[in-house]
């Protein structure tokens, strides 16, 4: 069975750069242009979410990574936020910290995508109980680099 990865952003380019190389690479992928709620991503059931994320876009932007963490059938679903302002999500106290988060910074290298998706979907695999947290202490370890 193809692992499904849903995919936002609000850019159609990013967007069809998603579909392109993850398609290529043996996913079904879903994309939204507008931000996706708790239970539209509940009901596709992806194996990983890709959000894109823009500082000062959209005020709730970040809130349904909020909503997909409080859920018990999403929270353990890995998260990759595709970003311009990676530094400002350290600092921002609604960012969960969690085992299964990643941050890609934009613009990125198609195999930093590809190595981020790798890696959250080995540890999804290989660990069954993530860790997840709502503190800005522990916002700045857990955002994972690639």
């Amino acid at each position: 069975m193809l692992k499904r990865i849903v995919a936002y952003d609000y850019s159609p380019n990013i967007l069809t750069l998603f579909q392109r190389v993850l398609s290529r690479e043996g996913f079904e992928v879903f994309l939204s242009a507008s931000p996706m709620t708790c239970w539209e991503v509940e009901e596709f059931q992806p194996d990983l979410i890709i959000l894109g994320y823009v500082v000062g876009y959209l005020d709730n932007e970040l809130d349904i990574l909020r909503q997909l963490r409080q859920n018990p059938s999403t929270a353990s679903i890995p998260v990759i936020i595709c970003t311009t302002g990676a530094r400002h999500l350290q600092g921002r106290e609604e960012i969960i910290t969690d085992d299964w988060l990643a941050v890609v910074s934009k613009p990125f290298e198609i195999g930093q995508l590809l190595s981020a998706v790798d890696t959250l979907l080995k540890r999804q695999q290989t660990h069954s109980n993530p860790k997840h947290g709502l503190t800005a202490e522990s916002a700045v370890s857990g955002l994972v680099p690639v």
